[in-house]
């Protein structure tokens, strides 16, 4: 299981139901110096390890913007999403979780299915670029490519 940093703002994580991806986990963070990193840690499944990736885990690390991350949040606290949404079903896929703390013990989870919930879209176009920023898919698709 992958620890998230002490003072984590916002956690995208995936899971795939198909057991040779392992789980991707994102964190922005803020640690003492008040500097916000990104964090990309990949567990290595199967299919990559067939595809010639070495140890258990890729890692990506490196400083965020701090104008990025004030614009993601701006745009969160303005957002209205469906409390409930209708639920998408389906047999195979993966499940993205997006964690937001909001300070003071506020922290919201959204968890849907490989196809995003209606209404929830600006949720997953906020994780995926957390994903995007984290530098962690070009670090998979590098293994890939050898």
């Amino acid at each position: 299981m992958i620890k998230p940093p002490k003072y984590t703002l916002l956690s995208v994580k995936t899971e795939s139901s198909w057991s040779w991806y392992g789980p991707t986990h994102v964190f922005i963070f803020n640690e003492k110096d008040d500097q916000l990193w990104i964090k990309g840690v990949k567990e290595i499944g199967e299919e990559e390890k067939e595809l010639g990736a070495l140890g258990s885990r890729i890692i990506t690390e490196h400083q965020f913007d701090q104008e990025k991350y004030d614009n993601m949040m701006v745009r969160l606290q303005k957002i209205t999403i469906p409390a409930f949404p209708v639920p998408i079903i389906g047999c195979d896929g993966g499940v993205t979780e997006f964690t937001i703390n909001g300070g003071y013990g506020q922290e919201a989870s959204y968890r849907w299915w490989s196809i995003v919930a209606e209404g929830w879209e600006p949720l997953a176009d906020i994780a995926e670029e957390i994903f995007d920023e984290s530098g962690i898919y070009d670090k998979v698709e590098s293994i890939s490519d050898k």
